[in-house]
């Protein structure tokens, strides 16, 4: 009876290829319970379909299903991973397509795709895709897809896309698209597109459009557009939407749509609202200026202010204690009142001034 189980026993190993082999190098030692490549490996095999444990994975090549090693990988350049990858202390492969989780990290030389988890980071010098979470950092050389949350940072030499949020900050040297959250700030060299909440600042040097709100400022070198809320200042080269500050609006070209700054708005052309309990300065405007300075070269539409001081032309009405205009065509309403292509007599008058003509 033992002889006829012994012998069933063997009979069923031999085509499960029981070995206990060893590759061309020492790194490929392994104990296969396999048929044609499928079942299970224990040890440092080049790869398997099936269930692969290891101790330290050292020159594996392919795994597709559960891949689990205990400590830290060594060099695995080319290796993929099709399902699901565990480390004790962190997964490592040239790609890893599925889910991988790692107690420190998980490791993607080429890219991550799927769900990364990783105590501390997650990794990769190309792509990461899916949804990512790193206790403390996240970082792509390349794009970062998905749901990505760090609890420090999330950076890319890329772009950064989907709901992406740092608990200190988001860097994505391409473009930050999506709804970004960042503890300190939300940094691209690109732009920064979608809702995009940032406890200090929010700096898109290619633009920033869509829902800006920032605890201090909101700063680009190009177009600023959508609904901007900062603290102490919105920055741009145009500002396009709604912009509201309790500091500076700034803008090196053009302010368009409603401008709410507490201290100043200051641009080279006004189109539309801009309310200001300071100083509004520009050169240029079409629309309503509210506040107690306005400082312009040209004015077209309206301007409530204690002192409207144009230096060019004005079109239009502009209502204060005084109104200055070098060449007025429109209403001057206030206690001084001076319209320079007024004749002598009319260039000065108080209450009102007019020049239709």
């Amino acid at each position: 009876m033992r002889k006829c189980t012994l012998y069933l026993f063997i009979s069923l190993l031999l085509p499960c290829q029981l070995a206990y082999s060893q590759g061309t190098t020492p790194k490929h030692r392994s104990l296969n319970l396999t048929i044609k490549g499928y079942g299970i490996s224990l040890g440092n095999s080049p790869g398997v379909n099936g269930l692969r444990v290891n101790l330290v994975d050292h020159g594996l090549k392919q795994v597709n299903g559960l891949n689990f090693t205990l400590w830290k990988p060594k060099e695995n350049k080319g290796a993929v991973i099709n399902g699901l990858a565990i480390g004790l202390v962190a997964p490592e492969a040239e790609r890893i397509n599925g889910v991988s989780i790692g107690c420190l990290g998980v490791i993607g030389l080429t890219s991550l795709n799927g769900l990364n988890i990783g105590g501390l980071a997650a990794v990769s010098n190309g792509q990461v895709r899916g949804i990512t979470l790193a206790g403390l950092g996240l970082v792509g050389q390349k794009e970062i897809l998905g749901v990505n949350i760090a609890g420090l940072g999330t950076v890319s030499e890329g772009e950064v896309r989907g709901l992406n949020i740092g608990g200190l900050g988001l860097v994505g040297e391409k473009g930050i698209v999506g709804i970004n959250l960042g503890g300190l700030g939300v940094v691209s060299e690109g732009e920064v597109r979608g809702v995009t909440v940032s406890g200090l600042g929010i700096v898109g040097r290619g633009g920033l459009k869509g829902i800006s709100i920032a605890g201090l400022g909101a700063v680009s070198e190009d177009e600023v557009k959508g609904a901007t809320f900062a603290g102490l200042g919105v920055v741009g080269q145009r500002i396009r939407g709604i912009a509201l500050t309790a500091g500076e609006i700034r803008a090196t070209e053009r302010v368009e749509g409603l401008a709410l700054g507490a201290y100043r708005v200051k641009a080279k052309a006004i189109r539309g609202i801009a309310l200001t309990c300071l100083m509004t300065t520009f050169e240029s405007s079409q629309g309503l200026i509210i506040g107690p300075y306005l400082k312009s070269q040209s004015l077209k539409g309206l301007s409530i202010a204690a002192l409207n001081s144009i230096s060019r032309h004005q079109v239009g009405i502009t209502i204060g204690l005084i109104n200055y205009a070098q060449q007025l065509k429109g209403i001057q309403i206030g206690l001084f009142n001076y319209a320079g292509n007024n004749p002598k007599y009319l260039k000065i008058l108080p209450l009102v001034n007019a020049h239709l003509g």
